[in-house]
């Protein structure tokens, strides 16, 4: 018959090493997290919010220099659907700020509103 000694220690000894493993895995997924948002940040090129609308595509709002532009972004294409202001930009922030956490769906919305059916210059042919 075992030592229910030595069955507690080993019965210890592995929930240890099991929470050592989470631990592990939590500060490394935070390095990560933090290295990631590095590298969608350029000099000149910074990633502002992005969605997700199926598996691979996305709608991201892109600050170029002092311009923001929304784009859609498709595995084989990117498309620029608006340009914005820093006015919109701004307006954003501060609802943010009052309301919380806003998910881009109502950004989204807000914009639409307010552009209602202006077209793209290239669309006029």
């Amino acid at each position: 018959m075992p030592d229910n000694g030595a069955t507690w220690l080993s019965v210890m000894l592995a929930v240890f090493a099991f929470i050592i493993v989470i631990a592990g895995a939590y500060y490394a997924t935070r390095f990560i997290s933090k290295k990631s948002i590095g590298l969608s940040r350029g000099r000149y090129i910074e990633i502002i919010d992005r969605a997700m609308l199926s598996n691979d595509k996305w709608l991201c709002i892109v600050k170029v220099g002092e311009r923001y532009y929304l784009l859609s972004v498709a595995p084989s294409s990117v498309s620029l659907i608006i340009e914005l202001t820093a006015d919109q930009i701004m307006l954003i922030g501060k609802n943010d700020a009052r309301e919380g956490n806003v998910s881009f769906a109502t950004y989204m919305q807000a914009f639409m509103k307010k552009i209602g059916n202006k077209t793209d210059e290239t669309d006029k042919s």
